[in-house]
């Protein structure tokens, strides 16, 4: 049998359970601490519905209120919400669950707490949300219309569940500095952008943060193989300063196998980093890798730049997911073959050896000429790297063109006890 329940004046403080709810004009309706009222399909309010703190209303129908609704405790919907009163959610939660689309309709809106946990998309229709202490995304889509703004103010804490799908379709505009993350999305594609520790003026800092999914071409700067083209977050600061900030990206549907302008980068070995650019076709530079983790490398993954990115007021910096080279995780060692002390680039004037993970000592470096005279000797690596041999003897004089014969000693500096020895030849030209 179906339950209609007309008000008149009343307040629940014990779970109240019912079909529909209708609050005529005039009429008052509380839900105390404590209290829970369950409406199984459709509430319209023409009085005035007010949810106290602690307590608890959930509608698993349509809500229409032309009256007076506040929450300041919990309002769980599982439908649409059309509002033509005064609604007043700046001290409470709203929770979309349930299934399907769900329209939620209303002019300015404050709102303390937005939970998303549902399957679909919920649709907000305003000129401007405010949340002021927290947003929540667990399941399900969050879109405005295009003309909606979305503000999360610097004391509203923004969680998403890891490997959720569960997102924001447009552009979030947040304040304040700190840990800041952002689940953005456009089109159906999505990834979360994360600040961690951002840097800045605090409170008074302002950027919209937002995905963008175009198959746009970018240009992979000389530290990169190529960048992907599927997404791009783009981070405009609108007010304040943010000097620094790690950056952390949870990404997914991206590709690092196939890019539209790649570099010819000799490597063994790369990996896939984060990289910046100050325009979405502009030239893209690593901020290297921090971390990687929940990834085949190529498609998905979390990944931590290894370097701080900064910011100017009024400009717009693009983040990408990019492959670059790197160096072998067990380290290596280069000894080139030829050097030129009259060579037009200073690289080329002086003998160096290369390396990554070398330790400094134990480190031994010995070079001959032909008559099996010692030419140069180096007794630490960093000697080796940074100065190297200009060509002149230990007695201070040039020698000739001709072919020399290189001895050295050295071990990885995870592996200081174990010596390494490489012995091979170089061409010295004048």
């Amino acid at each position: 049998m179906r339950k209609l329940i007309y008000i008149s004046f009343l307040i629940i403080s014990w779970p109240l359970v019912a079909q529909d709810l209708y609050i005529p004009s005039g009429a008052e309706f509380t839900i105390s601490d404590g209290a829970e009222v369950a409406v199984g399909t459709d509430l319209l309010n023409n009085g005035r519905l007010e949810v106290k703190e602690g307590g608890s209303f959930i509608c698993m129908g349509n809500i229409t209120n032309v009256g007076f609704f506040i929450n300041n405790g919990q309002l769980d919907m599982y439908q649409n919400w059309a509002n033509a009163g005064t609604f007043n959610t700046s001290q409470g939660e709203m929770i979309f669950s349930g299934d399907g689309e769900q329209q939620f309709a209303s002019s300015y809106l404050p709102i303390s707490s937005l939970v998303i946990h549902k399957s679909g998309t919920v649709q907000f229709n305003a000129d401007s949300i405010k949340i002021t202490e927290g947003l929540h995304f667990i399941d399900g889509v969050l879109t405005t219309d295009n003309s909606t703004r979305f503000i999360v103010e610097s004391g509203a804490e923004i969680t998403h569940e890891p490997g959720s799908e569960s997102y924001y379709e447009g552009v979030i505009t947040s304040r304040g500095t700190g840990y800041r993350i952002f689940p953005v999305g456009n089109k159906g594609y999505y990834g979360t952008l994360s600040f961690l520790e951002m840097q800045g003026s605090g409170n008074s800092t302002e950027i919209d943060v937002s995905l963008i999914h175009d198959p746009i071409a970018a240009t992979a700067g000389s530290d990169l193989i190529g960048v992907s083209d599927h997404n791009r977050w783009k981070i405009q600061l609108n007010k304040g300063e943010i000097s620094e900030s790690i950056i952390q990206i949870d990404f997914t549907e991206e590709d690092l196998e196939s890019f539209t302008n790649p570099n010819n980068i000799r490597h063994k070995f790369n990996t896939p980093v984060i990289a910046v650019a100050d325009s979405i076709q502009g030239e893209y530079s690593s901020l290297g890798i921090e971390s990687l983790y929940d990834t085949d490398s190529v498609s998905f993954g979390i990944i931590t730049s290894g370097e701080s990115a900064s910011f100017e007021r009024g400009a717009s910096r693009y983040f990408g997911i990019a492959l670059a080279p790197t160096i072998d995780p067990k380290g290596e060692i280069f000894f080139p073959n030829v050097f030129a002390p009259a060579a037009s680039d200073k690289r080329n004037q002086t003998y160096k050896v290369f390396g990554e993970l070398i330790a400094n000592s134990p480190f031994q470096i010995k070079i001959y000429n032909r008559f099996s005279t010692l030419v140069y000797q180096a007794d630490t690596f960093e000697e080796a790297n940074q100065i190297g041999w200009n060509g002149v003897n230990e007695a201070g004089k040039e020698e000739e063109t001709g072919l020399f014969y290189v001895f050295v000693q050295y071990a990885y500096a995870y592996e200081p006890e174990k010596i390494n020895e490489y012995s091979g030849t170089i061409m010295l030209k004048r």
